[in-house]
């Protein structure tokens, strides 16, 4: 297991980029097809179609325009990380006395 440690608020924008806003998109083209097939007063079908569509659509356009950005690349390039590798023996060096440690308590 290996444990990096960087600021979180790097984290939370790459979660936004990569999550957060093409979601955001694809429930706002939902929305909108929804809304242009209901303006046509479109059969449940139709209607369920171009919601689907709607959604599908312009969550890849948000997809295609965040990769172009490359927000990921240089969040990561301005990162100065330390890799910290867990101990094999975590409970080593605590300062409380074991009883089973204890031959006397035996």
């Amino acid at each position: 297991m290996v444990t990096l440690a960087f600021p979180e608020s790097v984290y939370l924008k790459m979660v936004l980029v990569h999550y957060g806003w093409p979601l955001l998109a694809a429930l706002a083209g939902a929305f909108a097809g929804y809304a242009v097939a209901g303006w046509f007063q479109f059969e449940a079908f139709l209607l369920d179609l171009l919601t689907l569509l709607g959604g599908i659509l312009v969550g890849g356009m948000a997809v295609q325009m965040l990769r172009k950005l490359k927000t990921t690349e240089t969040a990561l390039n301005s990162l100065q990380m330390a890799v910290y590798y867990p101990s094999a023996t975590p409970n080593m060096c605590s300062s409380g006395v074991n009883s089973q440690s204890n031959p006397d308590s035996i």
